[in-house]
């Protein structure tokens, strides 16, 4: 089976498997994967163009070497790479809501300030 995503031959057994290398995109500019696909390069690159990382899971952090990719990717294309960690735990006594507004700042602001942002939420 062809991967529309990213174009690899994949046999049918482990297709459903192989896609959760790739992030789902929840709006043109909007997506949401997990710790694999923030460790992904060519998925935050190539496939997404992800200009902003919204990171939530207090247990993942975003490590440099990809941060310096994302940073140097973004800058041939004339944009910068904006990391913005929030530190959610995974727990259902999880406040959310105290981080809210930022929360929603940051994807507003990414969203406004240039149509060729995408964001990933991880």
């Amino acid at each position: 089976v062809m991967c529309g995503r990213c174009e690899q031959e994949v046999p049918k057994e482990h297709f459903e498997s192989h896609m959760t290398a790739h992030s789902s995109e929840i709006l043109p500019w909007l997506y949401l994967g997990g710790k694999r696909n923030l460790e992904n390069d060519k998925e935050l690159t190539v496939r997404t163009q992800i200009s902003h990382v919204l990171n939530l899971a207090q247990e993942v952090n975003l490590k440099e070497e990809i941060r310096e990719l994302l940073r140097e990717y973004q800058a041939q294309r004339g944009l910068e790479f904006v990391y913005k960690k929030v530190g959610l735990g995974d727990t259902p006594d999880e406040d959310i809501l105290k981080d809210m507004d930022s929360i929603l700042d940051f994807l507003h602001e990414a969203r406004q300030s240039s149509p060729q942002h995408h964001v990933l939420v991880n």
